[in-house]
């Protein structure tokens, strides 16, 4: 099967994974030049019913076109009568590995990934899919922008499309299985009643409790977890994980996660998710503030910094701030002035260094001097600060708008791919019963052609944003060179105007302060 073509539409290039549902392999699509993932399921569907339940199900998990979700393309049937599914490839590490490698998330880093689940499940639920085995296997870390916490959900729905008639029950094989994995099953799920969306809000429950102690609420053999999750209360996991530092605002929402009344649980994903964003922004907002009052005035300033009160109803539920966790978000250069070396990499203390002296320029021009090539200086370096600011602003924006038509171009290819799936599907059918009409085939590889132009159009919309990005990267750049060399200037200024003014408490403040830093550049 490696290396063969399947349909004369995709070309096999490895075999990826395999599970009790099927077989995994990564292809290439021949009319995209695209790589994706296709799941052969393990068993044929010969029942009309069958076919026709899974052709629904697969239409409706093609309608989740969500960033957080691993989108359904196309789908179709092997001679050997086993369907197979394809969907976009997330070329990541599952969480499950990412777990065994690097052991619990930091309540910070936690957050942000379990905000973008519930997001997706939100997204799936007002949809009307439910996915019915969430678990940190069916969920990928892929690297995006930079950043490799950017969640991608598997399989949303893929539970019911490949056991149709029997996701929602105990199938009958002698070992007294349950669709799903029993230490991430909602109560109601191992009582065999699988409907209610809450299923999913109780599994990504399980997760987060895995999340941030290392291991799911229950443990033992299969039939064990099953009965813990139908009878025993889950402890605390600030309880079972004290190191961790996690908050008892998390404790409580991953317990209302795990209640065994699902009604007990939160209404919808959607208010999950709003619980999670709030003591997200009370985490950063209450370390801000405890950091800020704790190194108290700024000698010489007259004035205790202080930061807003944004915890939120969850927030009030922090003890103290998780150890470690820092502010979210990108440091500002007041953030990073205050910060102590060993909190700080050596970019940040490159950051920090020009802030203090920009701060000491401006400290002896306010105590009187009058060097009018210090002043020069200082306005040069606003300038190119400035200028550097509006360039980001812009590739921010260029960012926005290439999501944009990336979002807008997945939307459309994935309803005109899935209508081309259907057709050709229906043509197979025709072909089995010797009914094809040889006008069908000619028109299903025209509308093929017309799905590979479309992929173009917005394949050089992108390329043209991409380009302007660069000329702008290239620009900020030159930008940062220059401001480089104007913060050099001004250091060989202010080693001339300083000593005027040693022996002033707010000099010498950021004079010492500016010492430690400098030391601690390598």
């Amino acid at each position: 099967m490696i290396g063969g073509e399947l349909d004369g539409r995709y070309r096999i290039l490895s075999r990826i994974g395999e599970g009790a549902m099927g077989e995994v392999y990564l292809v290439e699509h021949l009319g995209l030049g695209r790589k994706e993932a296709l799941k052969v399921l393990r068993s044929a569907m010969d029942k009309p019913s069958l076919v026709t339940r899974f052709r629904r199900e697969a239409r409706a998990t093609n309608r989740l076109q969500h960033p957080h979700i691993v989108a359904i393309h196309d789908f179709g049937r092997l001679p050997d009568g086993r369907f197979y599914i394809a969907s976009e490839f997330a070329d990541g590490e599952s969480l499950d590995r990412v777990l065994r490698r690097v052991g619990p998330f930091p309540v910070m880093r936690a957050l942000p990934v379990l905000i973008q689940m519930a997001d997706a499940i939100d997204h799936a639920h007002a949809r009307g899919v439910i996915h019915r085995d969430l678990k940190p296997a069916n969920l990928m870390l892929v690297e995006r922008r930079g950043h490799g916490d950017h969640v991608k959900v598997l399989d949303f729905g893929v539970a019911k499309i490949l056991a149709p008639e029997e996701a929602d029950m105990i199938l009958t094989t002698g070992q007294g299985e349950i669709f799903g994995t029993p230490a991430y099953m909602a109560p109601e799920q191992v009582a065999a009643r699988a409907d209610d969306p809450r299923i999913d809000i109780y599994a990504l429950g399980c997760i987060a409790y895995e999340l941030v102690t290392g291991a799911p609420p229950f443990a033992g053999r299969p039939l064990e977890i099953m009965s813990q999750h139908l009878s025993v209360q889950p402890r605390r996991p600030s309880e079972v994980a004290p190191q961790a530092g996690i908050p008892r605002g998390l404790d409580d929402i991953i317990l209302t996660c795990l209640k065994k009344n699902q009604v007990e649980r939160f209404r919808s994903a959607a208010d999950l998710t709003s619980a999670l964003v709030e003591l997200r922004a009370g985490a950063a907002a209450l370390a801000a503030a405890q950091e800020l009052r704790r190194r108290g005035p700024v000698p010489g300033i007259g004035f205790e910094p202080t930061a807003p009160d944004m915890r939120g109803r969850w927030a009030d539920a922090f003890d103290e701030p998780t150890s470690g966790s820092g502010v979210m978000g990108d440091p500002t250069d007041a953030d990073l002035a205050h910060a102590t070396t060993a909190e700080l990499s050596q970019n940040e203390l490159r950051v920090v260094v020009d802030h203090l002296l920009l701060q000491l320029a401006e400290a002896i021009i306010d105590l009187g001097c009058r060097d009018f090539h210090l002043a020069v200086a200082v306005a040069n370096i606003a300038g190119t600060r400035g200028r550097l600011d509006v360039l980001m602003t812009r590739l921010e924006e260029l960012g926005r708008a290439r999501d944009a038509v990336a979002q807008r171009a997945r939307e459309g290819e994935a309803r005109f791919r899935f209508a081309v799936s259907e057709l050709r599907f229906e043509v197979e059918q025709a072909r089995t019963q010797g009914a094809i009409d040889p006008s069908m085939e000619f028109q299903l590889d025209q509308l093929e052609d017309r799905m590979a132009g479309l992929a173009g159009d917005a394949e050089r919309e992108l390329n043209a944003i991409d380009d302007t990005s660069i000329e702008l990267a290239a620009e900020q750049g030159v930008r940062e060179d220059e401001l480089s060399t104007q913060y050099a200037v001004l250091e060989q200024l202010l080693d001339e105007a300083i000593p005027r003014y040693r022996g002033h408490p707010i000099i010498e403040e950021i004079l010492g302060r500016l010492e430690r830093m400098r030391a601690a550049l390598v």
